[in-house]
């Protein structure tokens, strides 16, 4: 068993989802904690990531597969990530971000320092254009998580690979801070380690700025409030 599964739900992203993902897998590659896999799970409607993803096989441990049956539903995506990994720690990772440095990994293995961690929330820094980096996002917890997503994104997010929370497979945009609602839910607060890990690239390609309407953010409001504010 490898101790870490970097979980990586992808898609083709107008077409350079591919590319993307290089920039992510480069930052894998030159990792001081070698003791890793990389779980692909694929949405696209072509293959250029698969293909990509064979063209690193001898450079990365990379376990590739693909999700067809909930297109567009990056938490169905999520899930056969998380299905397809066997490491110890599942470190989530999407496609289009990237590790801040070489001691990304290490420094989140060595968070899960003590059978009680059950996960782990990290700082995380923007770019938009990976190169320039400002404005460091600090994980923070609150009482109504579900709807507020002050934790930031999955990129930040490591958790024991011992039966993991799944996805609500019924969102496609706020999936994310309901599913952070449910692990308090299943192991508490989270653990913040108050280091940098990784790097949320801000484009026109995320799902924010793509099919996240303002009709589907209310929509999936009005679901996750129901489900915990009855």
């Amino acid at each position: 068993m490898v101790k870490i599964s970097v979980a990586i739900p992808t898609y083709e992203m107008r077409g350079v989802g591919h590319e993307v993902l290089e920039h992510a897998l480069r930052s894998l590659f030159i990792q001081t904690f070698k003791d890793f896999e990389v779980v692909v799970s694929d949405q696209s409607v072509d293959y250029k990531t698969r293909d990509l993803c064979y063209s690193w096989s001898d450079k990365l441990n990379i376990v590739y597969c693909r999700e067809e049956k909930k297109r567009g539903y990056f938490t169905a995506n999520e899930n056969w990530a998380i299905k397809h990994c066997a490491g110890e720690i599942i470190k989530f990772l999407d496609a289009d971000d990237f590790l801040y440095n070489e001691t990304s990994l290490e420094k989140t293995y060595n968070a899960f320092d003590d059978e009680d961690v059950r996960w782990v929330a990290t700082n995380y820094i923007h770019t938009y254009d990976r190169v320039t980096l400002s404005d460091i996002h600090v994980p923070t917890m609150n009482p109504q998580i579900y709807v507020f997503n002050t934790i930031g994104t999955p990129s930040c997010i490591s958790v024991r690979n011992e039966n993991p929370v799944l996805f609500d497979e019924n969102l496609r945009w706020a999936g994310d801070c309901e599913w952070y609602k449910r692990l308090v839910d299943a192991y508490g607060y989270p653990k913040i380690l108050d280091e940098i890990t990784a790097v949320h690239l801000l484009w026109s390609g995320q799902i924010a700025n793509t099919f996240a309407t303002g009709e589907l953010q209310m929509e999936e409001n009005r679901y996750i409030i129901s489900k915990y504010e009855k």
